[in-house]
């Protein structure tokens, strides 16, 4: 990252001074033109062609454009004195001058868009990556990613992070009675309801099969099962393709725990996993909550240590 940094910033650098050396580099290449014996004066001119190249890659198009015309009025006046050969040869100079300074220009037009289109490829591939295909939620590698985040946010802010794993109850119903096409498209539907209830820094994912994973965040005081009853709530009342309703196993970690170091993603799910297990025994549409639970991992440090 410093690297990078230090390279961007030698780049910029070299981007300000570059139409500094270029007229200087003008001024006395066309000077010594001007002062120097006739023999000498074509390999000055001819040195023109490096602070043309050195604008074609460190400076905008348009200066690019009058250093070749800075260079082709030096070229045709320096010479003007030695004959019409002369002339021919400085104009063959400046053409070519022109044709340099534009080919490097569309190179480094070309390299920029070429760079641009892989960065926008890549940050499609991380999305595509990180993404379930059938409901457009976060998959595990995308809550994988973004769990650390989310801790660390809660923790500076010192607010509580609730983790909520959502069973739809009638989505196995669905698929023995309409088929696999309909189940995936109610838990879509489900999926994508369950995203409207939340704030968009929340993370709403789905680990396979038939569950939802919620991850939140907040300040205040309720309960886990509080949050879990919300959206159980909600989720039993909404309109949706098929009537559906979950069940829900919360976990409310307090700022106290956050202080620890961040869990394993498995000891995470393991936590609201429990919750949801005990909230399914109990029958369906219904929810469990645990609050700071003392399988928390890494495990509380003993008095001793």
């Amino acid at each position: 990252m410093v690297g990078k940094l230090l390279n961007t910033q030698s780049v910029s650098r070299a981007r300000r001074l570059a139409p500094v050396v270029v007229l200087l580099a003008d001024l006395g290449l066309g000077s010594a033109a001007w002062l120097t014996d006739t023999r000498a004066r074509d390999t000055y001119l001819v040195l023109l062609l490096w602070p043309t190249l050195t604008a074609a890659v460190l400076m905008p198009r348009r200066f690019v454009m009058a250093q070749v015309a800075v260079v082709a009025a030096i070229t045709v006046a320096a010479p003007s004195a030695l004959g019409m050969g002369a002339m021919v040869r400085m104009l063959a100079l400046t053409v070519s001058v022109a044709a340099a300074a534009y080919l490097v220009t569309e190179m480094r037009g070309r390299l920029h868009h070429t760079r641009e289109q892989l960065a926008a490829q890549l940050d499609e591939s991380r999305r595509v990556s990180a993404s379930d295909p059938l409901t457009g939620l976060a998959n595990r590698r995308g809550l994988e990613e973004r769990l650390p985040g989310m801790w660390n946010a809660a923790t500076r802010r010192k607010e509580a992070l609730s983790v909520l794993l959502l069973h739809g109850d009638q989505l196995e119903a669905i698929d023995v009675q309409h088929g696999h096409v309909a189940a995936d498209e109610a838990l879509t539907e489900l999926g994508g309801f369950v995203r409207s209830l939340v704030r968009t820094e929340d993370i709403v994912a789905r680990l396979g099969g038939r569950e939802l994973v919620v991850v939140t965040s907040d300040a205040s005081t309720a309960g886990p099962a509080d949050i879990g009853e919300r959206l159980r709530r909600a989720v039993e009342d909404a309109s949706l393709g098929h009537p559906i309703t979950v069940t829900v196993g919360a976990v409310r970690y307090s700022p106290t725990d956050l202080d620890d170091p961040l869990p394993t993603f498995a000891g995470l799910l393991e936590d609201a996993g429990e919750a949801l297990d005990a909230a399914r025994r109990a029958g369906t549409n219904r929810v469990v909550g645990l609050s700071s639970p003392p399988f928390l991992i890494p495990p509380p440090r003993s008095a001793a240590s």
